[in-house]
Parts: structure tokens; C-alpha cells; sequence
């Protein structure tokens, strides 16, 4: 284990306070401290629930957590996928690389998770209505394609010579 400053390891209690992993903190620490070494076990000597820590470091830890948990906490400082919006914006990122690496299943569970985020599917959902109140839905068509087919394959199937 190695030795820490009283500012690194105040460094690790805020981090814990606010809910990060060790992995998470260690990654951390090694940005802002790049000349310490720190493992997942330094972190943990550093919790107040597993570790004695000096009385000042476990008042920080719990001053911390309840500034983060209180009732005038800043959610989106906390938890900043606690807006939808921000959440949106992750999910479809997540969607566009499950769909770019050739993962369409994946890809669908997010997409899925937007649609029910959005209130289109799932509990809540309204149904839409249709184009023009006064008609009805009356037929849905549904297109299967050969794959073996010329057409599917996007490449125009060559054109035949005319008769003379």
C-alpha cells in the first residue's frame, strides 16, 4: 500500500462520498495525482465503513454524502443522467455504436429503452392516432424480401435487350 498526503487521501473520501468505484477513483487519482501509485486496496483503506479513518477525513465522508443526498442537493452535479435529456443522449450514442459494430440486437434493446423513455411504448404510452381522424386503419402491409432475390441486393438488375 502506498503512503498518501492528507490531501490525497481527502481526495479519495470525497470520491467515495459521491458513490464512485475504487476502479473509478483510481482512475481519477492517477489524473490529478500522476506521480502517486494507487490500488482499488488504497482506496478501500480509505472508506469509512471499512476502514478506522482519523476523525476529520470520516466528518468529511459524511458531510459530503449528506450535502449529495440532502434536499437541496444539485441532482444534475450528483447523478447528471438523472435529466432525461442527458440520458437521450447517451442511450442514442449507446444505439449508434451497437448499430455501427454490427450488433442489431443490442442495438434494438436500446433503441427500445428510448421508445419507452420517450413514452411512445411500454406503461403510459398513447397510442397514435391516425393520419386523418376520419379513416380508420384498415390494412397493414408488410414487405419480405429474398435475399437471394436480384433486387435485394440494391444492385439494379441489368436491362433487357429490347426486341426489334
Amino acid at each position: 500500500m502506498a503512503e498518501h498526503t492528507a490531501a490525497q487521501k481527502r481526495f479519495i473520501v470525497l470520491r467515495l462520498a459521491a458513490f464512485d468505484t475504487p476502479r473509478v477513483i483510481c482512475d481519477a487519482f492517477r489524473m490529478r495525482f500522476p506521480d502517486t501509485a494507487c490500488t482499488e486496496d488504497d482506496v478501500n483503506a480509505c472508506h469509512p465503513r471499512v476502514a478506522l479513518l482519523p476523525p476529520g477525513l470520516a466528518d468529511e465522508f459524511y458531510t459530503e454524502r449528506r450535502r449529495l443526498l440532502g434536499p437541496d442537493a444539485d441532482l444534475a452535479e450528483v447523478a447528471p443522467f438523472a435529466e432525461q435529456k442527458a440520458r437521450l443522449i447517451a442511450l442514442s450514442q449507446q444505439a449508434e455504436w451497437y448499430a455501427g459494430n454490427n450488433q442489431p440486437a443490442e442495438a434494438r434493446a436500446v433503441m427500445r429503452q428510448i421508445a419507452e423513455e420517450q413514452g411512445a411504448i411500454g406503461k403510459g404510452a398513447v397510442p397514435k392516432a391516425p393520419a386523418d381522424p376520419g379513416q380508420p386503419i384498415t390494412a397493414i402491409v408488410r414487405t419480405v424480401i429474398d435475399p437471394g432475390h436480384p433486387d435485394a441486393t440494391g444492385v439494379p438488375a441489368p436491362a433487357e435487350p429490347e426486341s426489334v
